[in-house]
């Protein structure tokens, strides 16, 4: 029973949606632009504050206006007051008291609070009874679009009388609409959960009777009372099918279902509510067994005991035609020009009869396609349309009664040809004219096959890659050529002749064999009089292809074009049946010339180039194409030069090359590993066209002294003999040496009676590329500089020789490292030291001592100032020396000098 399911639901939902808030608010601080609301609710009622625009307001700091606050509490009724709000002023306000709600059968409206479902008690009066004024009750039977009542807002108009009334077809079950709506402000209309109306059928012929209703079937008399007896219940139907009572849905209530729409008694529902969970929704069904029947109903609405409103509808049942179409071909299948069948069968399943059925049967494509197909006799009654793809026909068929047409139809080309039948319209007794929305189209389609054959001729590499419809080889040179037949119907061809030939040479016909060309036979294939072959294909399936595989080749210059054909395939609706490719024969020459050019110094001018480690060169490799064809795959390769057979190559700088007729130089590459540097290639160099490839190395510091040759070599794919390749060129390095030499005091001034300790610096340049050998080096120590003899001694033993072959050095060449990170080497063996006369000595290094390019010797020796100096003195000392090369016996003279002051 649904009466205390909604009680429950009801008294849930009232105390979740309660809103607003409870207590004594506080005065803010008053400002010029607002004023604020004191309110005094000692009963804690929930409220809300709106607008004048109906606005929930937050707060109760407020501008100057006009506003309502609404006091509500589940189980009294809501109460609204009205206040104004005046800028800089306090208005207090004092919540009523509330009166307890006295329900009316269970009647609620149903509106939305701070966008959630609320539930109301519909008020009651002093008198026990609800304001009839309030409430809105529609009742109808169709929803006419853009009439009478408006289902997005119910309560906004009554339905029609077309509304109202309604023709139903026989032994359908119809369904009827009540909805009750409730104004609690003469307003804005809710809908109302828990009323109650009663269906009365007071006319009727045909034996028309409620079969089913929102609140069940039961039977009044149901036993189950709250005492134990009988209750009549309102959820019903009785008096012979002749009433029943029903509630007004809650939408999210446990609502019956409307009824099953079965095959026999399809359920006929125009009142444009799909759904019985619909809030203030009510309905029943009318069902008659005769083929016409009528009914006049009374539907009668209460809430709480008070009629609030009434509706009279009309029904009428009446016989209605239904009519189902189908379409099939006697066989899905056909050839080119295969006649088919088409059967189309119209058959009427109603009660009634339908009169002037209209049959449209057409084709649904269009075009080309279109074209090549047609239907050939008409059916009796039928006239053609659609350019004889198609036809119409009028006609009448009687309740359980049949119409058959038959058509052949065929198609030139191939392609799925798909018709369809429809059913425009027919005439449908009591309904009218009927244009039929659903299933009243049928369609059936016809597929024709047939074989279709493409050729397709291509050239292929070497490892049977596709080069396209051309190529270009020299004279002599094979080249592979690939014929393929396909066929891409959707049916086998048979007894195709496939026919290779040589069609024209330099852009002239060619007939008969040429004495320049020839071509190699495929498999199968018997040689004719065009430099061609003539081969059969006996079955060729749908998608499956046949290839002939051949060469062809030219001894002299040319353009040679053949053309492969096939002819014989029956029933093919083939396009394209030959294809014609051209082989480009020509001879390129190519030649290479190379030279090394450093500034001014060119291979052209003196043969020879002639440089000092350190020094950068320019290779420059010319490669030209004499021949009268391009030159392909070119590559160019050059191997570093480097000094004899195993000497170390020079160093790569960068490399880029240019082509005829190109704006950007290409790029270079170069391998380490085997010390080569190559264009970033291949290319292809056209007739009469020049590759230029730019190489700069440098010889590498303290490189050795001799020739140094680098070899180019050109390769391509299509030039075989390349006149001048390799080619070589060479540079001279000539022996080369430098020396670096410092002297260096520790002590400056320096106290007289004291010491201080020189280091003299020889160091071999990296750039150098051989070792020096240094002949004896003589020291002065403490020369004054006004003039006179040596002041300084040195005393035996004081002197130490380091050598360091590989020294730290700074960002300007400097060394920077301390002699002693050298080896120390032996007196006596490495190197002897003879005094002089007076600070003087001499070193001298045995003949094994040389020093290596980048190589550092350092003499550090300690000498003692006399105490007998008396006044400031400015001294120098010095050494001087010569360095002679290991290879070339030039002479380097070596000198360094150091100034020191002497104080008493």
């Amino acid at each position: 029973m649904k009466k205390p399911t909604l009680m429950l639901v009801v008294t849930g939902i009232l105390a979740l949606t309660a809103c607003g808030q409870t207590g004594t608010s506080t005065n803010p601080p008053i400002t010029n632009t607002t004023g604020t609301l004191t309110l005094t609710n000692p009963n804690g009622y929930s409220y809300v504050v709106r607008n004048g625009s109906g606005q929930v307001q937050n707060g109760t700091t407020l501008t100057p206006g006009s506003y309502t606050i609404e006091f509500s509490r589940a189980g009294f009724v809501t109460q609204t007051l009205p206040f104004t709000i005046t800028a800089g002023q306090a208005t207090s306000l004092n919540a009523p008291t509330l009166q307890a709600v006295t329900t009316s059968g269970g009647a609620f409206y149903v509106r939305t609070v701070n966008g959630a479902p609320q539930l109301t008690a519909i008020p009651v009066g002093t008198n026990g009874q609800v304001d009839q004024s309030r409430f809105r009750f529609f009742a109808w039977l169709q929803d006419v679009p853009n009439t009478g009542i408006n289902l997005a807002t119910p309560g906004a108009a009554a339905p029609t009388t077309a509304e109202q009334t309604e023709t139903a077809p026989s032994r359908t079950q119809n369904l009827a609409a009540g909805m009750v709506m409730f104004s609690p402000d003469g307003t804005n209309y809710f809908p109302v959960v828990g009323a109650d109306v009663r269906w009365n059928i007071v006319d009727r012929t045909g034996g028309t009777i409620f079969t089913a209703a929102d609140d069940g079937n039961n039977a009044p008399g149901y036993s189950g009372g709250a005492n134990g007896g009988n209750v009549a219940l309102p959820l019903s139907i009785g008096a012979a099918g002749l009433q029943a009572d029903t509630t007004t849905n809650r939408a999210t209530g446990t609502n019956a279902r409307f009824p099953v729409a079965s095959g026999d008694f399809p359920l006929f529902n125009l009142t444009g509510v799909g759904s019985p969970d619909t809030d203030g929704f009510s309905w029943v069904t009318l069902f008659s067994p005769n083929a016409n029947a009528t009914a006049q109903v009374v539907a009668v609405a209460s809430v709480g005991g008070t009629e609030i409103g009434k509706a009279v509808l009309n029904k009428t049942f009446a016989p209605s035609a239904n009519l189902t179409i189908t379409k099939t071909f006697d066989n899905g299948s056909a050839g080119l020009n295969q006649t088919r069948t088409a059967t189309i069968t119209i058959t009427n399943t109603g009660q009634g009869p339908a009169t002037g059925v209209q049959l449209q049967d057409r084709l649904d494509v269009t075009g080309t396609n279109a074209a090549n197909y047609s239907i050939g006799t008409l059916p009796t009654g039928a006239t053609a349309a659609q350019d004889n793809d198609g036809f119409n026909a009028t006609f009448d068929l009687a309740a359980g009664a049949s119409r058959t047409f038959t058509v052949p139809v065929s198609a030139t080309s191939v392609g799925v040809y798909c018709d369809v039948a429809t059913l425009v319209s027919y005439t449908n007794g009591a309904f009218g004219t009927v244009t039929p929305a659903a299933n009243n189209t049928s369609r059936a389609c016809l597929t024709v096959t047939a074989p279709s054959l493409t050729i397709t001729k291509q050239f292929l590499d070497a490892n049977g890659n596709v080069l396209g419809n051309s190529a270009t080889v020299t004279a002599n040179a094979a080249q592979r050529v690939r014929l393929t037949v396909t066929n891409n119907g959707n049916a086998p061809a048979t007894n195709v002749t496939v026919a290779e030939n040589l069609t024209r040479v330099n852009g002239t016909t060619s007939t008969g064999n040429n004495t320049a060309y020839s071509a190699t036979l495929p498999t199968g294939a018997t040689a004719n009089d065009n430099d061609g072959f003539t081969a059969t294909i006996a079955n060729l399936a749908v998608g499956a292809s046949q290839n002939f595989d051949f060469a062809v080749q030219a001894n002299a210059d040319g353009v040679y074009c053949d053309t492969g054909s096939f002819s014989g395939a029956t029933g093919t609706t083939s396009q394209g049946i030959s294809q014609e490719i051209c082989l480009t024969v020509v001879t390129p020459s190519l030649s290479v010339t190379k030279v090394n050019t450093a500034g001014n110094q060119t291979t052209a001018n003196n043969g020879t180039v002639t440089l000092n480690p350190g020094d950068t060169y320019t290779s420059t490799v010319t490669v030209r194409n004499t021949g009268g064809a391009a030159a392909t795959g070119v590559n160019v390769q050059d191997l570093l030069a480097r000094l004899g057979a195993n000497g170390a190559f020079v160093n790569f700088g960068s490399g880029s090359y240019t082509l005829t007729g190109t704006t950007t130089p290409g790029t270079s590459t170069f391998n380490g590993g085997t010390n080569t540097a190559s264009i970033n290639g291949p290319v292809t160099i056209p007739a009469g066209g020049t590759l230029t490839f730019t190489l700069n190395s440098t010889i590498p510091a303290g490189a050795g002294a001799g020739q140094y040759c680098n070899v180019a070599t050109v390769t391509s794919t299509n030039v075989v003999n390349i006149n001048g390749n390799p080619v070589t060129t060479c540079v001279n390095v000539r022996a080369f040496s430098a020396a670096q030499t410092t002297l260096i005091d520790a002590n400056d001034p320096v106290r007289a009676g004291g010491s201080t300790v020189y280091t003299a610096t020889i160091s071999n340049e990296q750039l150098s590329n051989e070792n020096l050998r240094l002949s004896p080096i003589v020291f002065n120590f403490g020369t004054p500089q006004a003039g006179g003899a040596n002041l300084f001694t040195v005393a035996a033993g004081a002197t130490q020789v380091y050598l360091d072959p590989n020294p730290t050095r700074g960002a300007n060449g400097a060394i920077t490292s301390a002699p002693t990170a050298g080896q120390l080497l032996t007196a006596g063996t490495d190197y002897t030291v003879t005094a002089g006369v007076g600070g003087s000595q001499t070193v001298t290094l045995a003949n094994t001592r040389t020093l290596a390019p980048g190589a550092a010797l350092f003499i550090v020796t300690t000498v003692n100032v006399p105490s007998t100096i008396t006044a400031t003195t400015s001294t120098n000392s010095t050494f001087t020396g010569t360095a002679t090369g290991v290879t070339s016996n030039l002479v380097i003279t070596t000198s360094a000098s150091e100034p020191t002051t002497v104080t008493p």
